[in-house]
Order: structure tokens, then sequence, then C-alpha cells
């Protein structure tokens, strides 16, 4: 059930629609569906929240020597432990 605010924007669902405020505008949105994964989806899945996840530490220990970083780093550090992980070569 959506609730009216001070302002009169709704907030919450009304059936399959999800109604929300964002930056002083109302956004209408359609409830997300199930989705079907396969095994190999999750798996995949996993294998890359993992490279992220040890990317992200080896950034953060390398943070205060490296200043200077150009928008794709993080990408391909990722990228790059994933290979790792996965034990494949370039």
């Amino acid at each position: 059930m959506a609730k009216v605010d001070k302002k009169g924007f709704l907030h919450g669902k009304v059936g399959p629609v999800v109604y929300s405020v964002k930056w002083q505008q109302q956004f209408v949105s359609e409830k997300a569906t199930d989705v079907k994964q396969t095994s190999a989806t999750k798996e995949s899945a996993l294998e890359f929240g993992l490279a992220s996840s040890s990317a992200f530490v080896i950034r953060d220990a390398f943070s205060s020597t490296c200043f200077m970083s150009d928008p794709g780093m993080i990408n391909r550090l990722n990228v790059a432990v994933l290979r790792c992980i996965k034990g494949k070569k370039k």
C-alpha cells in the first residue's frame, strides 16, 4: 500500500507498481520479477563476486601509495583477479 507524504508524493507499492521519490521528483517503476538462473550463471556470479572483493582489498592496500588512477582501472583489476581465480592466461 502506498502512502502520501507531506509534499504530496507517493511512496510504496500499488499492485505491480512501485512509487518512490528521488531528487524531489516522483518515480514510478514496475515491480521486479523473479529471475531464473542456471547453475552456471550462479557459479559465474559467485566467481566474479569473489574476484571483485579481492580486487577491492588489493586497491585498498595500494591506495596509500598510488594516488593516480584512470576510470577503467577498477574493471581491469577485477578482470585480472578473475583470470587468476579461473587460472586462465590472457
